[in-house]
């Protein structure tokens, strides 16, 4: 994405993800992982124009996480096929990040520029919590919209329901398998 936001004529910029932010915000969704090292990449893009609104274009470049064994091609190694390209994240959601960046490509070759500020924003931790863009809500530019290059069919979104994390412990009693009866399975209890 850094590379790609240059090319476009961007000065991109690391936002390295924050954890101490991430774990007191009252939005933000808990997580037991470490963050260090993970980072969103982000350029502005202040064509100098006044009395317009100002915009950010944001799409996350996490994936979920992926069985090699049910792909017929390395997932990791992007091939086109015709009009199909195949590889992990392929629609979801780097399609939204190259349609962010061919927007911004195809208004600078025509010499059209935004009157307001625009922020181009490539998250991270999009699959599991929704962290990355809440970072960068609340870090990156004050905007008075925001377009989210999710690809939801056929439909524009104006919300979303979100996720409800929650963790559950459930406590067996041991017991050796002749005498199962006399003990507590918590797997069963689970269901």
């Amino acid at each position: 994405m850094r590379d790609a936001l240059r090319e476009i004529g961007l000065e991109p910029v690391d936002m390295p993800l924050d954890e101490e932010l991430l774990r007191t915000h009252p939005a933000a969704s808990p997580f037991s992982w470490d963050v260090s090292g993970k980072r969103h990449v982000v350029a502005d893009w202040h064509p100098g124009g006044e009395g317009g609104r100002s915009l950010v274009l944001n799409g996350h470049i996490d994936v979920v996480a992926e069985a090699s064994s049910l792909w017929r091609l390395p997932p990791y190694t992007p091939v086109r096929d015709g009009d199909w390209l195949y590889g992990r994240g392929g629609g979801d959601m780097k399609a939204g990040l190259a349609a962010i960046l061919g927007a911004v490509k195809g208004l600078r070759a025509l010499g059209l520029a935004p009157r307001a500020p625009v922020q181009l924003q490539s998250v991270v931790e999009e699959e599991c919590t929704g962290n990355g863009a809440l970072q960068a809500a609340v870090s990156g530019l004050r905007a008075d919209a925001c377009v989210v290059t999710e690809p939801f069919p056929a439909s524009i979104s104006i919300s979303q329901v979100g996720v409800l994390w929650f963790h559950v412990d459930i406590a067996g009693l041991p017991a050796h398998a002749g005498d199962a009866r006399e003990g507590a399975n918590a797997i069963e209890a689970s269901f």
